[in-house]
Order: structure tokens, then sequence, then C-alpha cells
């Protein structure tokens, strides 16, 4: 280790945050100790006993991720930042930059890593839910109570009756008036913490084969990713959106079984959907756009349209011959490779 890499090991033990100094190639420089405990995982090596980053983080995603930083060595402060899969349950923050002096690329490369911590549930209404159920509580007390009135003076003046009867439509009324804007409240909130990750098309996969594959009702097979790029978006939303998909497939040709296949055209990325059994008609699957998102006993505040807006998703029926469902997504930061 050089005198520069040997400074870099002084700083690395006085900070707490998961770094680590390797080569364009992968080979490691020098780790915080932080570094050590982010990557820590019962199916990996420990940190301290490899000498390149790839024997922990997939080498390909890692190649492809140096490539995009190479990409943006003459912009202002360059970094490329992505997340990606370490196990099943878990997934890292990952900041690449690169070390420059004078302005040029000294070939040693600063790998920041920070757990990402994930909403526990992303289907829980916000806090003002719970005072929204003791207003509507108060509601249907007043209602009952003005029913119950009602039923025991059967022989009440008319004029009270009514009196009872605009009682039982205000509140009615209130309470409808409650439920609605908590409901609006829960999307907003909802759509706001929707945040577009980078990420690589091969955790894209890992990831929802390890979702989809816990679900009891469906049997799904997955071809080998053909290619590398960068898709941007919500892991949940994506992942609900294709569950709610897959079931109302499921549904309506009366099969369970589907062969689910990712592919990099170009500028694009193919997630093929095959299925033994009748076709789905366009008209039906515009009508299931409209359809709020329910998957796994949860609702989604979107629908499944505005889910395919926000990641500029579209969908191609039938493109090709076994192929019954095409989602298009375009590519974030296409591979490019460095001459």
């Amino acid at each position: 280790m050089n005198q520069f890499e040997g400074a870099f090991g002084i700083l690395l033990d006085h900070i707490r945050i998961g770094v680590v100094v390797c080569r364009r190639d992968g080979q490691i420089l020098a780790t915080s100790k932080s570094a050590s405990l982010i990557l820590e995982d019962e199916a990996l090596p420990p940190l301290e006993s490899v000498s390149y980053l790839s024997e922990i983080l997939d080498p390909l995603i890692l190649e492809d991720a140096f490539y995009a930083l190479e990409d943006r060595l003459d912009a202002p402060n360059p970094r490329f930042h992505f997340v990606a899969r370490l196990s099943s349950s878990v997934f890292l923050q990952i900041d690449l930059l690169p070390v420059l002096e004078n302005g040029l690329h000294q070939d040693q490369i600063i790998v920041k890593l920070e757990e990402l911590v994930e909403d526990a549930d992303h289907s829980v209404p916000p806090a003002t839910f719970q005072s929204t159920i003791e207003q509507v509580r108060s509601h249907l007390s007043g209602i009952r109570a003005a029913i119950e009135t009602m039923m025991a003076y059967p022989e009440m003046d008319e004029l009270v009756v009514q009196q009872f009867r605009q009682i039982i439509y205000d509140q009615a009324l209130t309470l409808s008036k409650q439920v609605e804007e908590v409901q609006e409240e829960w999307i907003n909130e909802r759509k706001s913490q929707m945040t577009l990750e980078i990420m690589h098309i091969r955790d894209w996969e890992r990831f929802l084969q390890d979702q989809i594959g816990s679900q009891p009702d469906l049997k799904v097979r997955w071809a080998s990713v053909q290619g590398g790029a960068w898709l941007e978006g919500d892991r949940f939303s994506w992942l609900q959106s294709l569950l709610f998909l897959l079931k109302r497939i499921r549904n309506s040709i009366k099969n369970d079984s589907f062969n689910l296949m990712f592919e990099v055209c170009g500028e694009e990325v193919h997630l093929d959907v095959l299925w033994v059994g009748p076709a789905i008609r366009g008209e039906r699957l515009e009508k299931w756009e409209d359809q709020v998102i329910t998957a796994d006993e949860m609702v989604h505040p979107l629908t499944l349209g505005e889910v395919f807006r926000r990641h500029q998703v579209s969908w191609l029926l039938n493109p090709e011959k076994d192929v019954r469902l095409r989602l298009v997504f375009p590519v974030y930061a296409p591979r490019t490779f460095a001459d």
C-alpha cells in the first residue's frame, strides 16, 4: 500500500460511515470499520477476508456501475448513485466517487455504503387516521342515538321525526366527508413517499423473484435476464403493480402459471409475460389501468395506470410469438463502454 492509500486507511479508522476505497478493477485498498458491519451477511464472506469488492457485490453490477461513473467524469463533482441488493432482505444505497488529482482520475474509487432502511408497512395510513376513527365513532353514536329514539317513540310527531332525519343526514354527510379527507391525505402522503431508485436490472429481477416467489397462488418461472442496464423506479409500487396484474390475468385466463423474462433492447428494457391460455384484450387491460392497485391484501393509493405513467412504462399485447404481454421500460443509463 502506498503513502496515499495509507493516509486513506488512517482517515477511515476515524469515520463512522461505510466506505471502501478500491481500484478500478475492484481491488480493495482500504475500508472503514462501519463498511464491514454494513456488508456483514451470513451468506457472504467477511469484508476483511476478501481482496476484491466483487467478491461481495455482484461483479457484473459493479462493473456496470464503474462504467456509469466513468461516463460522468467530465461533469462537475462526478458521482454515480444507485441501490444494490445485498441479500433478499437487505438493500444498500451506494455512492461511487472518483479520486481526482488535478482534475485527473487516479484509478481509485471511493465507495460509500449505507443500508437502506425500509418502511415496515407500505400500506398503513397516516397517523391522523386514528383521530379520524374517533371522530367517525362519535358521528356513528349520534346516528345510532337518533335512530334508537325514533324506534322508542313510534308515535312521535312528524315534525320531530323530520328533525331526527335531518340529524341522521347531517351526521352521515359529515362522516362521508371525513372518510374522503383521510383517504385523500393518505393518498397524497403515499405519493410523496414514492421514491424512484436507480437499480440494476439484475437486482430488479432478483427482488421481484424473491417477492413473487413467495406467493402461494402464483407459479412464476423466470428466464435469466438478457443484458445489463439501469432502471429507475419505486420497487414496492412495481412489485404491487406486477402482482396486481398477474392476479388479474390469472383470474381472467383461469391459469396461475407464468413465465417472465427481462431483456435489454437498446435504450429499452422489456419485461415479457408468457402464459398458456386465451389472450388478454386491450380493452380489459385499459380497464385494469383505471383500477386502484390491490395486492397481498394491501391497497396501494395509485391506480395501475398511474404507476405506469410515473415510470414511463408502456405495454404491448402479443408482440411476438408466445409473448402475450410486454411491458416496456425506459433505460435510466444505457451501458456504455470506455474506449
